[in-house]
C-alpha cells in the first residue's frame, strides 16, 4: 500500500512539474500534425533528390529550346604542304598557242581584203607581227606558271554563323519530351511528398495511441489502487480474506508494470516520430497537439476505383512516360526528313613562304543548304522499330500497374469497411464495459460479488479502452492508405465526403 501511494505521489509530482514548465514557457514545445509535415518535407532526403532531378529537367527543356538558335563558331587552321599540284600549265589548261596564231593570221587576211589601200598592207604586215609578239608573251607567262610553286604555309582563321531553318522537327519533338519528363518528375515529387506526409501521419496517430494508452494504464493504476483500498477496508471489517488483499496487491503491482511498459512504448513511438520528421527535439520535452479525425469517412467502391484511375500519382507518372514514348517514336521518324539551314562566314587567309612574309586576305561568304539522307544502311528503319517496340512494352507495363493499383484500392476499401465495423463494435463494447464496471463496483462494495469478479470488470474496462484506441488507429490508417491510392492525401487531416 505504501508503494502504491508513493507511486501515485511521484506521478502527481511529474504531472505538476510538466504543467509548470508549460505554463512558464519552458523548453517543452508542442507540435501539430502540420508542423511535423512541414519539418519532414524540409528534411526528407528523398524529396531533395527529386528536386535535383526537377532542376535537371528544367535544364533539359532549356537545352532542347536552344536547338532552334543559331550557332557561332570560331575556327583557325594551319597547314604545311610538302608537295603541291599546280593546275596552271598550258597543257593542263588545254591551250594550243600555234593553232591560235594560225587562226589569228587567217582573221587578219580577211580584214585586209575588206579594207582599202594602204590600210590593207598595214594590217597584213603589222597584224601577224603583233600576234606573234602577243603569243610569245603569253607563252612566256605560261612557261613561268608551269614552274610556279605555291607557298607551303597556309594560315586561316574566322567566324562561322549557322542558323537551322528546319532541323527535321527534332527541336520541337525534343522540347515535348523534356516537358513530359518534367511533368512526370513534378508528379513524382508530389507522390514522394504524399508518402512522407502519410508516414508522418501514421507515426503521429501511433504517438497519439501510445499517449492514450499511457493515460489508460495510469487510470488502471488508480482503479487498482482504489480496489486494493476497498479490499483492505473489507478485510478490516471481516468481510474479505487475507487472500483477497494479496490478490488486489498483485493486481496493483501488475498495473504499475503495465503502466511502465506503456511509457516505454510511448518513448519508442515518439523517438520514431522525431527521427522521421527530423525535428530538433527530445522525447521528454516533445508534446503533441491534435486528435484523430472524425470517424465518418465513407466512399463507394466504384468511386474509389474511378479516383484511383485519374488521381493516383504513379498512374499519372506512367501517363507522362507513355507520352514520352509516343514522342520518341516521332523523334525516330524525323531522321527521314531533310535538314535545311543557312549561314555566313568571315575569314582571313594567308599563304606564305616565311612567317615574316605573312599577308592577310579576306574570305567572306553567305550560304544556304539542304541535307537529306537517302540511305543509311537501314539504320533509321531499325531505330524506328525499336522505338515502337518500347512504346508497346511501356503500354503493357502501364496496364499491369493500373490493374495492380485497382486491386490494391479494392483491398484498401475493404480494409476501411472492416475497420469501420470493428470501430463501431469496440465503441459498443466500451459502453458495456463502463456499465459493467460501475455495477460491479457497487456490488463489490456491498459484498454481492467477489474480488475476482470485480477485477475482471476492471480488466474488461481497461481492455475495451485500449481496443477502442487500436480500432481508431486501424480505421484512420486504412482511410489514409485509401486516400494515398486515390492521390487525395494533401498532408492535412482528411474530411468526410
Amino acid at each position: 500500500m505504501h508503494n502504491a501511494r508513493s507511486f501515485l505521489r511521484d506521478c502527481m509530482r511529474l504531472a505538476c512539474v510538466a504543467a509548470a514548465l508549460c505554463a512558464a514557457g519552458g523548453s517543452a514545445k508542442t507540435y501539430t500534425l502540420k508542423d511535423l509535415h512541414l519539418a519532414a518535407i524540409d528534411n526528407s532526403e528523398e524529396l531533395k533528390v527529386v528536386k535535383e532531378e526537377i532542376e535537371k529537367a528544367d535544364a533539359q527543356i532549356d537545352e532542347a529550346r536552344s536547338g532552334a538558335f543559331p550557332t557561332l563558331d570560331f575556327n583557325t587552321n594551319y597547314q604545311y604542304s610538302f608537295a603541291q599540284y599546280v593546275p596552271y600549265g598550258s597543257d593542263d589548261l588545254g591551250m594550243d598557242t600555234a593553232g591560235m596564231g594560225a587562226r589569228l593570221d587567217a582573221l587578219y587576211d580577211g580584214f585586209a581584203q575588206a579594207l582599202p589601200e594602204p590600210y590593207a598592207t598595214d594590217i597584213q604586215v603589222l597584224g601577224p607581227a603583233i600576234t606573234q609578239g602577243t603569243l610569245a608573251e603569253i607563252g612566256q607567262t605560261f612557261s613561268e606558271m608551269i614552274d610556279f610553286e605555291l607557298p607551303p604555309h597556309t594560315l586561316t582563321f574566322g567566324l562561322s554563323l549557322q542558323q537551322p531553318i528546319f532541323a527535321q522537327g527534332k527541336v520541337t519533338t525534343g522540347l515535348r519530351i523534356a516537358r513530359h519528363y518534367q511533368a512526370g518528375l513534378l508528379c513524382k515529387y508530389e507522390a514522394a511528398e504524399e508518402k512522407v506526409c502519410a508516414e508522418i501521419t501514421k507515426l503521429f496517430y501511433g504517438a497519439l495511441l501510445a499517449g492514450r494508452n499511457v493515460e489508460i494504464q495510469q487510470e488502471a493504476v488508480a482503479l487498482a489502487t482504489e480496489t486494493h483500498r476497498l479490499t483492505r477496508v473489507r478485510f478490516s471489517v471481516g468481510r474479505a480474506s487475507e487472500l483477497d488483499t494479496l490478490v488486489s496487491r498483485l493486481a496493483l503491482e501488475k498495473s504499475q508494470i503495465d503502466y511502465r511498459d506503456a511509457q516505454t512504448r510511448k518513448r519508442v513511438t515518439f523517438d520514431a516520430l522525431i527521427k522521421a520528421s527530423g525535428v530538433m527535439d527530445n522525447i521528454e520535452s516533445m508534446q503533441l497537439e491534435g486528435d484523430f479525425p472524425e470517424d465518418d469517412y465513407r466512399i463507394e467502391l466504384e468511386e474509389a476505383l474511378s479516383r484511383t484511375r485519374t488521381g493516383n500519382k504513379k498512374l499519372v507518372q506512367l501517363q507522362s512516360g507513355q507520352e514520352i514514348q509516343e514522342q520518341l517514336v516521332r523523334l525516330a521518324k524525323t531522321d527521314y526528313l531533310p535538314m535545311v539551314y543557312c549561314g555566313a562566314s568571315v575569314s582571313k587567309i594567308s599563304q606564305f613562304d616565311e612567317f615574316s612574309d605573312i599577308q592577310w586576305y579576306d574570305d567572306q561568304k553567305v550560304f544556304a543548304g539542304l541535307t537529306l539522307n537517302l540511305f543509311s544502311g537501314l539504320k533509321r528503319t531499325h531505330k524506328l522499330r525499336q522505338a515502337r517496340a518500347d512504346q508497346r512494352s511501356f503500354e503493357q507495363t502501364r496496364q499491369q500497374a493500373t490493374e495492380g493499383l485497382e486491386l490494391a484500392t479494392r483491398s484498401a476499401w475493404e480494409n476501411v469497411e472492416t475497420s469501420r465495423e470493428k470501430l463501431t463494435q469496440t465503441k459498443a463494447v466500451l459502453s458495456l464495459a463502463r456499465k459493467g464496471y460501475d455495477i460491479s463496483k457497487k456490488a463489490y462494495e456491498v459484498g454481492q460479488i467477489t474480488l475476482l469478479d470485480f477485477q475482471k470488470s476492471e480488466l474488461e474496462l481497461n481492455g475495451a479502452k485500449m481496443a477502442l484506441n487500436a480500432a481508431k488507429f486501424a480505421f484512420h490508417s486504412a482511410v489514409l492508405d485509401l486516400k494515398v491510392l486515390m492521390g487525395e492525401y494533401s498532408g492535412e487531416a482528411y474530411t468526410s465526403n
